[in-house]
């Protein structure tokens, strides 16, 4: 690629490289009218599809006004390399560079990024999601590398480029989706499966129309990695839609709760009760839609969910007990022993007085 096309330097001086995905590559770029840096994106081996793809990204970009949505400045519709600029979020990491870094034992990010921190993040990324459906736009590419991390707690949903917008739900106007460059693009996603395999639903990867409940998916998925660190599906390699459709319908994934870290210990029960309804293989007991989840995030967060644990109430109690202990992991030791102590002093008590009163 030509990078020193006359059409950018009238505006914009490439700095360097930032990413590259399967359509674009992403450069930092010096905007010498404004004096400002940008996120600059340009579609790599163009094609007519591609164009199209990258302008309706710009449509949608530009009138998707949020904060936890990059802001969109300009659209270059060049015939060979269309590009658009947007905001550069400084000191930047995807969500899966964080959770690489916590895989690798990082202290600083174990120590930074509790249970909390991670839900909080997630919380940004519904809300995102949910501005989004409400303006009939499902993104259908929800996964950590497309969810940035800003350097002052920012938090970004990126990559619109294979969004879905649904003609009888969508408020964003001008954006043409009766017809032109939108209706070929229709043409051409008719009967694929756009997105990441490992990342979708079974009903989204049987080619089924798209729906904001497979966003939702999505991001239970994500969230179930971001808590344990690990892949429900991570040692299924195939990318085959059809070896992951019958994983996926065949039972659930692991209980998040069975996975315990050095620096947090085990993933809370009310959160991996979460990421259980979220993935469930039936999808009329998943959460419907991305405000069921948040709101099931912030009630935990609050501490408004009651832990459900079967058995005696002495079950139910230690059920209670771990998980209050779990979300204080640097407390452990120490409530740990002011309970066995205070058990020590009633065993006790109750035995001199037995002795006392026999």
């Amino acid at each position: 690629m030509d990078f020193e096309t006359p059409h950018w330097n009238e505006r914009y001086r490439l700095m360097g490289e930032l990413g590259q995905g399967g359509m674009a590559r992403v450069f930092e770029a010096k905007d010498l009218q404004l004096k400002r840096a940008v996120a600059f994106k340009v579609a790599t081996d163009c094609t007519e599809e591609r164009r199209a793809r990258l302008r309706l990204e710009a449509q949608i970009s530009a009138q998707l006004d949020h904060p936890a949505i990059a802001t969109l400045y300009e659209f270059r519709d060049h015939e060979r390399y269309p590009a658009l600029a947007q905001k550069l979020v400084e000191s930047p990491r995807t969500l899966a560079e964080l959770i690489e870094s916590l895989r690798a034992g990082s202290a600083p990010d174990a120590a930074e990024w509790t249970f909390r921190r991670r839900v909080e993040v997630i919380q940004r990324v519904c809300q995102a999601l949910g501005y989004a459906h409400a303006r009939g736009v499902i993104h259908r590419d929800i996964k950590p590398q497309n969810i940035l991390l800003g350097g002052r707690g920012e938090v970004y949903l990126l990559d619109w480029g294979i969004a879905k917008v649904l003609p009888e739900r969508a408020t964003l106007k001008p954006l043409d989706v009766s017809g032109g460059h939108y209706a070929a693009i229709e043409a051409l996603d008719a009967g694929s499966v756009l997105g990441t395999p490992h990342y979708m639903c079974a009903q989204h990867l049987s080619g089924t129309d798209a729906d904001p409940a497979h966003d939702v998916f999505s991001l239970c998925l994500t969230l179930y990695e971001l808590l344990t660190l690990h892949h429900p599906l991570e040692d299924l390699k195939s990318n085959d839609p059809w070896a992951l459709i019958a994983r996926l319908e065949s039972y659930p994934p692991r209980a998040a709760e069975k996975f315990r870290t050095a620096a947090h210990g085990r993933v809370p029960r009310v959160l991996s009760n979460v990421c259980a309804r979220g993935l469930d293989p039936e999808p009329e007991r998943r959460f419907r839609s991305v405000a069921g989840l948040e709101n099931a995030l912030q009630r935990w967060t609050e501490g408004r969910i009651p832990v459900r644990c079967p058995g005696t109430f002495l079950q139910r109690a230690l059920c209670r007990w771990r998980d209050w202990v779990d979300q204080r992991p640097r407390l452990a030791p120490f409530l740990t022993l002011v309970v066995i102590l205070a058990l020590l002093v009633a065993t006790l008590g109750l035995t001199g007085f037995y002795l006392t009163h026999r």
